[in-house]
Parts: structure tokens; C-alpha cells; sequence
């Protein structure tokens, strides 16, 4: 394998993700030239439609005709709430969304969070008295802890938290609200087979995480439709 691959991952999945194969994948292939970007879900899309980048790793379905879709992972998500210690598991329909706090526009998982309380009919009121709309999952999970606040969170971002803030956390009773995680390419790329190895590192690496975790059961949507 050598030349060039250009790749794009949405800021809610680069942290948790990147540091588990980039390394190892780079590695095997000394002639490739790896470049790793983090852009929004708009950005990726818009540049893999312009053929400016080669793989993107995003929330999906997409539904875009132009672009073709292959699934690395689901992602459940849970429920982080600083104001007491969480019980083992809570219902959808049962959240506290009083202080919840999220991504501002743009990100796919402001979309996600949304859709499951609108879901339920739950009406997110900010009772505090100022808003604050995190740029990335770290921000938002520093702001959370310091005002005692709660939000909704993919399942490989909290194995970076304490055990104190574990022990904040709540796994979904069944249906389980996930993410789909997926490779997308440009319905005529043709860089197949290092798509396909690519494919099959993240899975090898993230799979085993995500086993320890109940199966999902409500999939939620990245983008609006």
C-alpha cells in the first residue's frame, strides 16, 4: 500500500476512537500517507461530494445517493448525571432532561439527543440561568461536572472518566438509544481494499469494547429529514 489517504472523523467520535487503531493501522503501511482530520458531518459530507477527501467515519444513515456507506459499529449511549450516584439502568421515558446540556448546532449528536427526547415528549427546559453549548464531548463533559448538570453520552467516551464520574453514569433500559458509526466513501472511489482493511482494524479494536455493553435497540438518527 503507499500514496496518499485523506480521512475526516466528526469531533463526537475522533477522540475515543482515533487513539485505539490510527497508530497501529499507520504502522503496517510505511508507504501510505495518512492524513487525519476532525470536521463536522456537513463538512465531510460536503468534501466527499467534491471528491476532496477520500474517507470520512460519521453517524449514519446519511441517505445521500451520491455516497455509499459501510458500517463499522453501534454505539449506545448513556446517560451521565452529576446530581446523584446512578442507578444501574434507566428507562427513555423516565430521563431528567431539566439540565441537560449539548453540543451547539451543527454537531450530529445535538440532532441524536434531541430526537430521543422529542421521542418521549420531553421538552428540554434550561433551568439554569445561562447556556452553554460545548464544542466538543470533552468540553461538554467538564461543563457538566462543574455545574452538576447531566447529558446523554456514546458508550466509548465514558471509559476516560473517573470512577467517581462512573459512578454517575446509567446504563438505557431496553430499547437502548444508539449511534451508528460508519465508513463513507464516494460512490466511486476506488480505493477499495485499503478501505476494506481500514474497515476491518476499527472493528477488530472497537467490537470487543462495545460487547460489554446490552445490545441497542432504538437507533437514532444523525441528521435531520
Amino acid at each position: 500500500m503507499k500514496g496518499t489517504l485523506s480521512i475526516a472523523v466528526i469531533p463526537t467520535i475522533a477522540p475515543f476512537l482515533l487513539p485505539k487503531f490510527l497508530h497501529h493501522f499507520a504502522h503496517q503501511f510505511p508507504k501510505l500517507s495518512i492524513e487525519v482530520r476532525e470536521q463536522n458531518t456537513a463538512e465531510i459530507i460536503r468534501n466527499l461530494h467534491r471528491r476532496e477527501l477520500d474517507i470520512g467515519i460519521l453517524s449514519t444513515p446519511l441517505k445521500e445517493p451520491e455516497l455509499k456507506e459501510y458500517p463499522l459499529y453501534d454505539e449506545p449511549f448513556v446517560f451521565f448525571n452529576m446530581k446523584q450516584n446512578a442507578p444501574t439502568t434507566v428507562q427513555p421515558r423516565q430521563l431528567d432532561v431539566s439540565q441537560i446540556c449539548l453540543l451547539e448546532e451543527g454537531h450530529c449528536m445535538r440532532t441524536q439527543v434531541l430526537e430521543l427526547c422529542d421521542f418521549y415528549d420531553k421538552d428540554l427546559q434550561d433551568q439554569l440561568n445561562f447556556r452553554f453549548r460545548a464544542g466538543s464531548v470533552h468540553s461538554l463533559l467538564r461543563f457538566v461536572v462543574a455545574n452538576q448538570a447531566s447529558t446523554l453520552l456514546p458508550a466509548l467516551a465514558t471509559m476516560e472518566l473517573s470512577e467517581a464520574e462512573k459512578n454517575k453514569v446509567s446504563q438505557f433500559a431496553s430499547p437502548i438509544p444508539y449511534r451508528s458509526v460508519g465508513l463513507v466513501v464516494h460512490r466511486h472511489f476506488v480505493k477499495n481494499k485499503i478501505r476494506e482493511l481500514l474497515q476491518k482494524e476499527i472493528q477488530s479494536v472497537i467490537q470487543p469494547l462495545l460487547d460489554q455493553v446490552k445490545s441497542p435497540g432504538t437507533q437514532l438518527q444523525p441528521v435531520k429529514t
